[in-house]
């Protein structure tokens, strides 16, 4: 939005795509299709309300300081700079731990037949079992917040109907990632997925599971190089600052409008706020858009987010005061020129 009203981007208009829309629309009607119906207002309807109402057309200049925070980005969601993670890590700083497919335990209906040190095949002939999951023997020393990588070359033969997956898992048996979910018969294909460890982290480990929603998992799977690769601590977005804000007025110049963001998840911040050579009322009007958690949505036919409104009485002096922003909540400030 704020690129939007900037003079350095000649935007005269922009149109949101699919404005009323069930599944990614600023509003919805569930019962649409049926000719009949109410329609329900998403979060980000209320983004643009906010703008449309309580923002002027001309800007002003803004400075801001704020506590900030990193995000560490993970897989392809990467910090600007760093679009591809082969960029981000060249081949030589990968460190690569080659896995033998060999379990520290299996069920008696399955059976492995050892071709190499890293190439098995796995019998199954598991009658009235809906899951199979078995680790494999090999572990690796691995770090918090690190960025890994798995592949593994697999075939399978006469399967029965059901999936199996290779999951990467630590200490706590918490699953930091997994391969797609592979099933049918198939010749060999190379299979990876990247993912990111947790907070700390200490070993990595592999797990084979399969699942059959007809309690039988029968088949023959090849597995042969297995790989895990370290590609180093995950990137972080940052340093980013909690508070975000833009400040505009109006052609009356009569009126200074304040819109800003909080994105500090969990505490309310309190900010200071000064305006230069503009005597306004003590009295701020304040909208703030907001529900009661980040991830609050108004699906279902609901209205968890929205705004409210309140006027705040404050004490200013040259021409400072101070607010206190919601956590996740984007406000919208209403300053009126003294005597208005």
């Amino acid at each position: 939005m704020r690129v939007f009203i900037t003079a350095e981007v000649p935007i005269l208009c922009a149109n949101y795509w699919q404005f009323s829309n069930s599944y990614w629309g600023l509003v919805y009607n569930p019962d649409y299709m049926k000719g009949r119906g109410r329609y329900y207002k998403r979060p980000n309807y209320y983004v643009f309300d906010l703008y449309a109402n309580h923002f002027g057309d001309i800007l002003l200049n803004t400075t801001i300081r704020s506590e900030t925070y990193f995000q560490p980005g993970c897989g392809n969601v990467l910090p600007s700079g760093f679009p591809q993670r082969f960029k981000c890590y060249p081949k030589a700083m990968i460190i690569e731990f080659l896995i033998k497919p060999v379990f520290q335990w299996s069920p008696p209906c399955v059976e492995l037949e050892k071709y190499s040190d890293y190439y098995s095949k796995l019998h199954f002939n598991c009658e009235n079992r809906s899951g199979v999951g078995m680790f494999f023997q090999d572990e690796i020393q691995a770090k918090s917040n690190w960025l890994y990588s798995c592949e593994f070359e697999v075939k399978t033969e006469n399967l029965s109907n059901f999936w199996f997956n290779i999951q990467a898992k630590d200490q706590n048996y918490k699953i930091a990632g997994h391969s797609r979910n592979l099933k049918k018969n198939f010749d060999w294909v190379k299979v990876g997925f990247d993912f990111k460890t947790f907070e700390n982290t200490e070993l990595l480990k592999l797990m084979f599971f399969a699942h059959s929603e007809e309690n039988k998992i029968k088949g023959n799977i090849y597995i042969r190089d297995i790989k895990i690769k370290e590609l180093g601590p995950a990137p972080q977005y940052g340093p980013t600052p909690y508070i975000s804000a833009i400040a505009s007025t109006n052609e009356k110049r009569d009126r200074i409008y304040i819109m800003v963001i909080n994105k500090n998840l969990n505490e309310p911040m309190k900010t200071r706020i000064k305006i230069n050579g503009f005597k306004f009322s003590p009295v701020v009007r304040a909208w703030i858009l907001n529900g009661p958690s980040v991830s609050a949505t108004n699906e279902g036919c609901q209205e968890h987010v929205k705004i409210h409104y309140k006027e705040v009485k404050i004490d200013s002096k040259d021409g400072t005061f101070y607010f206190t922003f919601e956590p996740h909540s984007v406000t919208a400030l209403e300053l009126i020129k003294m005597g208005n």
